[in-house]
């Protein structure tokens, strides 16, 4: 016991951060699998790694974006894949992967800050972190941008760490995690801006190890199209498919915006409301951002202030902003992903500067306190109605499978898409796939689920019209859905 406290005495930072750790988990596995979200992106995911995980079928590529229709890389259904298996291939499985990984967010976040900061700044981004109604978001249900603030700041300390050690493992590190982030969602491409700002600036500012950085590059190129293979050999087998539309996507008027002031300090609006979990008087994020905004150009006056550690975090944060407001769509909350741990990061060195005497340290607990309380309303999992969509989908799937019988059938739902997978992925649990449909294959019977009011005969979806002349054999009410049972 004695050595136990000697060694907290050492280091208080070591138990804050696991008390921190232990309330982050909590709030993060609270009632996990009641609350978590389980529609069709969850069920096409859970198909996709359960077919992974039972050595059926390796995918070469990931989820579609939401514009555009161009595929992400695999990255995350392996990632994922392992928690899936030990859960016995129950969807919660995905859902503790990924809140495992955003709880391990906080003791990484707090080693990381502090190396580029102090232990000061380390301990207070943790805490935002920790209690961050956006990120508990995030770690509660299983989707592939939920992991990239973790992945962003992993990234970024890696490429930092090739510049401080001079090793290429490093900047190979740094490649891999660049493509593994970049699989995750596209926009983590707008981390490659400031990596070039900082292999430009390093290779000026030593003339002595310009060349090792020169390779650097490379190395990190390699890794990245080493950690992409798998998306690459897809296009390559695929008459490169995925490349056109990404050249389509990003050359179709209005895809990316000309920047302006206003778009940046729009988005970055945006980013303080998801951040503080609450509306923010425009002026004073006008003010905060344009001080984040004059500093960042004034690193430009020399390039020893561009590879000083302290304000390549900052570089990265205002290119991410930059690089978000360029989206002229809505701006979504995971859209920030990239930006939320540079920011939290910024956000913790300003006040953990502005409260350092003995009466800003009473006022520094007072604000973390005031933080809590702007994030208590998103933790809907204590007070909400329980979504309970897992449960939902394998009760619907449990009555389906007594119906469907030993014969092939076809399915669909209304509205098209809504939810389908979340069904189809317990029907395949229970060995029941349904035929094709773009291939245009017909059974002799087709169930029909609608979750609004619908009438097969008047619908115009492909999706049920392609079955062809019907009759309704059956129908019946179940888990809040209709359900129709059409036979030729």
């Amino acid at each position: 016991m004695r050595t136990v406290l000697n060694f907290i005495k050492k280091y208080p930072g070591i138990l804050i951060i696991l008390i921190l750790t232990l309330f982050a988990a909590f709030l993060r596995l609270y009632n996990l699998e009641k609350y978590a979200t389980f529609l069709a992106d969850q069920g096409r995911d859970a198909i996709i790694v359960k077919r992974i995980a039972t050595f059926e079928h390796f995918t070469a590529i990931g989820p579609p974006t939401s514009i555009g229709y161009v595929f992400l890389g695999p990255f995350y259904y392996y990632f994922i894949a392992p928690w899936f298996w030990l859960f016995q291939f129950q969807p919660v499985g995905l859902v503790f992967g990924v809140a495992f990984f955003s709880i391990c967010f906080i003791p990484i976040n707090y080693i990381i800050i502090k190396k580029i900061f102090d232990e000061k700044t380390a301990l207070v981004s943790s805490f935002l972190i920790a209690f961050s109604s956006i990120m508990i978001d995030f770690s509660r249900f299983s989707w592939n941008p939920n992991l990239l603030p973790l992945f962003a700041l992993i990234t970024y300390v890696l490429l930092v760490l090739g510049f401080e050690k001079k090793r290429y493992i490093f900047f190979a590190l740094f490649g891999i995690m660049l493509s593994f982030s970049m699989q995750l969602h596209y926009l983590a491409l707008i981390l490659i801006p400031p990596s070039g700002i900082l292999f430009i600036a390093n290779i000026l500012n030593s003339k002595k190890n310009a060349k090792k950085y020169i390779v650097g590059i490379f190395v990190s190129i390699a890794a990245f199209v080493l950690g992409t293979a798998p998306l690459i050999i897809f296009d390559l087998k695929h008459n490169f498919l995925n490349v056109k539309s990404f050249i389509n996507l990003i050359t179709t008027p209005n895809t990316i915006s000309s920047n302006s002031l206003a778009n940046l300090f729009g988005a970055f609006n945006f980013l303080n409301q998801y951040t503080f979990n609450h509306s923010v008087p425009e002026i004073i994020t006008t003010i905060i951002g344009l001080i984040l905004f004059i500093y960042f150009l004034t690193l430009f006056r020399s390039v020893k202030l561009l590879v000083n550690n302290k304000n390549t975090l900052f570089i990265f944060l205002v290119l991410s902003i930059i690089g978000v407001s360029m989206y002229p769509g809505p701006k979504h909350a995971h859209y920030f992903g990239i930006v939320y741990p540079f920011y939290f990061a910024v956000i913790s060195l300003l006040i953990s500067r502005l409260f350092s005497n003995l009466f800003g340290k009473v006022l520094l607990i007072s604000v973390l306190f005031f933080y809590i309380y702007l994030q208590a309303p998103g933790y809907r999992f204590f007070y909400a109605d329980q979504l309970d969509q897992i449960q939902h989908s394998k009760k619907v799937a449990a009555f389906l499978n007594q119906k469907i019988g030993s014969a092939p059938f076809n399915f669909a739902v209304q509205p098209d898409g809504w939810q389908e997978d979340a069904y189809l992925y317990f029907l395949e649990l229970s060995g029941k796939r349904p035929v094709n449909r773009e291939l245009r294959e017909v059974t002799g019977q087709m169930f029909v689920l609608c979750g609004n009011p619908c009438d097969p005969y008047k619908t115009k979806s492909w999706n049920v019209t392609m079955f062809g002349s019907f009759k309704i054999a059956n129908e019946w009410d179940v888990e809040g859905l209709k359900i129709y049972k059409l036979i030729k």
